[in-house]
């Protein structure tokens, strides 16, 4: 068995940045490859990844992810999940026809955020190396068909099989809050995934209002009212909103202590954290772990 180049990303057989109009503005990128047993060359992509074999058999083989060394058997319907940044390579113990699905985190949360209308604070992959959903391996195998076939619409109708997927993938496995959107006026989608970006980043530590529109290069009365006008809430309760839907995700661990999970969402305390999450849940914490 020979080793594939460190090149074997530029040996696509088909790639949607060959489409007319293909390339950054792209929701995803998908390239297709058929590639000969035997291993391939780490790869580190700043992109979320899914590796899904498109044939009517398993595929085997071996995964390493950032040093740990995993066995793989891929029935159809199955794919490999590779988060930003992971090291990883893969050896095939036979030919292994594959679909690359690439998704870069701003774009997507961009969609997410200004066409779905959705907040987000995690997925459920995280952690996860294998998904199986066979509804998103049939519409990978449809963008696949759609990249091999010309004709008038191609790069539309891949578009359209595109949103179809990632929009599968937010319904079935990202993790949300309950934030309401107004339907006009407010921050911009760039400047409103800034915010929450900014926000989520310091999740642990003291907000205030003057320093969130001082990120945004705004009056603290201006920020106000775009807050007002995007989510129908003050830019405190949109904090109190992402603390919230942080410390749901941390829950389903169920290794963390409510201190720990207070603690790194920015609440006082426990208590601090158990009423605040009491009185806009219904339920406390703990309550809230048992029904996960």
């Amino acid at each position: 068995m020979g080793v594939h180049s460190r090149l074997w990303l530029d040996t696509a057989r088909l790639s949607s940045t060959r489409l007319p109009g293909g390339g950054t503005e792209q929701l995803l990128r998908a390239d297709y490859f058929e590639m000969e047993a035997g291993p391939m060359a780490p790869v580190s992509l700043p992109d979320h990844c899914l590796l899904i074999p498109l044939q009517s058999e398993s595929a085997a083989g071996l995964q390493r992810r950032d040093g740990r060394q995993t066995p793989l058997d891929l029935p159809p319907g199955s794919m490999v999940v590779v988060p930003v940044g992971a090291v990883c390579s893969w050896e095939w113990l036979a030919p292994v026809k594959f679909l690359l699905i690439r998704a870069h985190p701003e774009r997507i949360q961009h969609f997410i955020q200004g066409d779905l209308r959705v907040l987000t604070v995690g997925s459920r992959l995280d952690g996860s190396n294998v998904l199986q959903d066979r509804d998103l391996g049939n519409w990978a195998l449809q963008m696949k068909i759609a990249l091999e076939e010309p004709g008038p619409g191609q790069a539309v109708l891949f578009d359209a099989l595109a949103r179809v997927f990632v929009v599968t993938l937010v319904r079935r496995y990202a993790i949300t809050d309950d934030a309401p959107f107004a339907e006009t006026g407010g921050l911009t989608t760039e400047r409103y995934a800034r915010l929450l970006d900014y926000i989520d980043r310091r999740i642990d530590q003291p907000l205030r209002t003057p320093e969130l529109a001082h990120h945004l290069g705004m009056s603290d009365s201006a920020l106000v009212r775009a807050i007002k006008q995007t989510t129908g809430i003050t830019p405190q309760a949109l904090v109190m909103r992402r603390r919230l839907a942080a410390a749901k995700a941390r829950l389903r661990d169920p290794a963390l202590s409510l201190g720990a999970i207070a603690m790194a969402t920015g609440f006082a305390d426990q208590a601090h954290l158990s009423r605040s999450f009491k009185s806009a849940v219904g339920i406390t914490p703990s309550g809230y772990r048992r029904q996960k």
